[in-house]
């Protein structure tokens, strides 16, 4: 859920179709909507289209893999057990970094490798090599 600011008629519309909310402290003319998915990436798709390119085995894509999470893999490789993660923006954001630390940490506990990759290993090709490597130790 995001939030969103409202005009005062569409404020006053809300709480005409939802009741009104009695507060002690006035609140900001914000309600919360559901805020669609991200669509993938400019990075997820050009490492989609290298991995295709290649004689790599199908992986899947933006897959929920840990058991017990919502954790969501931007490319997963059964066969090696192998986690590849896409290191965007908002990775440097610093509840995002909490959450990519624990999401590596579950993933080595339940015998998932994670492999960060970047814009610069993507569009240089070391990505491709390194998920190459790893999946021919496998």
């Amino acid at each position: 859920m995001g939030a969103r600011w409202l005009t005062d008629e569409q404020y006053e519309a809300h709480q005409r179709k939802f009741g009104k909310v009695s507060l002690a402290v006035p609140v900001a003319k914000a309600v919360l909507v559901p805020v669609k998915r991200a669509t993938r990436s400019e990075l997820d798709a050009e490492l989609q289209r290298q991995i295709e390119a290649s004689q790599l085995p199908q992986p899947r894509y933006d897959v929920a893999y840990l058991v017990g999470s919502r954790c969501r893999a931007d490319v997963l490789f059964d066969a090696g057990r192998l986690v590849v993660e896409v290191q965007g923006g908002c990775h440097v954001i610093r509840a995002k970094a909490h959450a990519d630390i624990r999401k590596a940490a579950e993933s080595l506990l339940q015998g998932w490798r994670l492999l960060p990759v970047d814009k610069d290993s993507i569009y240089d090709g070391s990505a491709l090599k390194w998920i190459m490597q790893l999946l021919k130790g496998a």
